[in-house]
């Protein structure tokens, strides 16, 4: 409906997103670990509609009160056109840097030198795969989503350490793994009922500040 009621500024916007033809070409990385051919207007399309919903959802949602008339609502589609633009600067700013960061830590993990630890690399990618999940920039709340370079630079130091000690490597790994499967058990049983629940979320995004306490305390 934001989107609907602002036409021209979401039209020019979309056309003019910064840094979006370097974002694309590192958007398709993110897909194509099975070697297929992607289709490239399919890839743009998919990173431009995320991008204009993580940017409306920052620009209209600032404000937690709920909106009951339609004075509200024009109120809400004010306020949000005037900090379109700059929302739309610091979206795609953090979506450059996460999509720069996990080109990156690609090329690392293709590094045959790391090829002596595919326990150590096979937990990295279901890391992130967790993380850069299909529709990741939209579906991730702006405050978890800008702490994604972090996140992924700690993988990078990670990488860097493991050769010295392996053995505790594979320790804190497994000490994650635990704590991944109890958080699994219980969001799958949420789910089952048809909660959810905000601590549990917490604990989410608690495990990866433990990642990067146990790998990249600096």
């Amino acid at each position: 409906l934001f989107q609907l009621a602002l036409p021209e500024q979401m039209k020019f916007m979309a056309r003019n997103l910064t840094g979006f033809d370097e974002m694309q070409l590192r958007y398709s990385l993110l897909g194509d670990e099975g070697g297929g051919r992607q289709d490239k207007r399919a890839i743009a399309d998919r990173l431009r509609e995320e991008l204009i919903s993580a940017i409306c959802d920052r620009a209209f949602f600032v404000e937690q009160e709920p909106i009951r008339d339609r004075k509200q609502f024009e109120t809400r589609v004010a306020k949000g056109k005037m900090r379109l633009m700059d929302v739309a600067q610091e979206i795609c700013r953090i979506a450059v840097e996460i999509l720069a960061e996990h080109q990156a830590l690609r090329a690392k993990l293709n590094a045959a030198q790391y090829a002596a630890w595919p326990r150590a690399i096979a937990d990295i990618r279901n890391q992130l795969r967790e993380l850069l999940g299909p529709g990741f920039l939209a579906t991730v709340p702006f405050e978890r989503l800008k702490h994604y370079p972090r996140y992924i630079k700690a993988i990078a130091v990670r990488l860097d350490k493991i050769a010295s000690n392996p053995e505790r490597d594979t320790n804190w790994q497994q000490q994650l793994v635990r704590y991944w499967q109890t958080y699994q058990t219980k969001l799958v049983a949420d789910r089952a009922r048809g909660v959810r629940s905000p601590k549990l979320e917490e604990m989410r995004w608690m495990l990866e500040e433990l990642r990067v306490s146990l790998w990249a305390q600096q």
